[in-house]
């Protein structure tokens, strides 16, 4: 399955809508990139208000806040013409019960503290440094290619080591597909419920969906997330 894909015509994210003969409720996986052109977050928006449920991800934590300066800043050159998932994307005007997918800030600090000190000193400086070279340098192009397929900028994730990606990855995986899992036992009437999350967790939600609850994907689509422009 495909769920984010770099073209000539930029970046484009593919929505799933998924159902499964063994239980009345749909999955719609929404991949999530959060700098895009306003277009997309309305698109995305349109089709979240046909669901009931939303599962969202995001972390209370200071230091998620510095490391996702890496595409926060460069939202705010208006010359882009882009703009931040959270700015106009916001839970509280779905219609949809939104549903905490991921960690609270004191489960992600014990991941974090798992990470070695200087790494992560690292990591927190490097963040905002590269989304500062970001706004002062950066074009539609650089951005989709910094993007990739993860919530974090690809040339800062790369950085990290194993405890990086168990702190950022793995571990708030862990954490969503147990939400999943037991929002599937609470609902037993027809109902859809969203994912709404960064495309490089979306593999793992597809995975537990289709391989232990049955789950086959109905229709699929695709919305442009950032428009390549000459």
């Amino acid at each position: 399955m495909q769920f984010l894909e770099k073209n000539m015509e930029g970046l484009r994210s593919a929505l799933h809508e998924l159902h499964s003969p063994r239980s009345p409720l749909r999955f719609l996986l929404v991949p999530m990139v959060h700098i895009a052109d306003p277009a997309f977050y309305r698109g995305v928006a349109a089709r979240l208000d046909g669901c009931d449920h939303v599962i969202v991800e995001g972390v209370a934590s200071f230091r998620v806040r510095l490391l996702t300066m890496s595409y926060k800043l460069p939202a705010r050159k208006h010359a882009l013409g882009l703009v931040l998932q959270r700015d106009v994307l916001r839970h509280e005007s779905l219609r949809a019960k939104v549903i905490a997918g991921d960690l609270r800030a004191a489960e992600f600090a014990d991941g974090w503290s798992g990470i070695p000190w200087l790494e992560r000193l690292s990591l927190l400086l490097l963040s905002p440094l590269y989304g500062a070279y970001l706004y002062l340098f950066a074009s539609r192009s650089s951005i989709i290619s910094s993007c990739g397929v993860e919530s974090q900028p690809t040339r800062v994730a790369e950085l990290g080591s194993s405890a990086f990606e168990n702190a950022i990855v793995h571990q708030r995986d862990r954490h969503l597909l147990s939400v999943i899992e037991k929002h599937i036992a609470e609902v037993d009437d027809q109902q859809t419920t969203a994912v709404l999350y960064g495309g490089r967790h979306m593999p793992v939600v597809a995975q537990l969906l289709m391989g232990k609850y049955g789950y086959r994907v109905l229709n699929s689509s695709w919305l442009t997330a950032i428009e390549l422009r000459d």
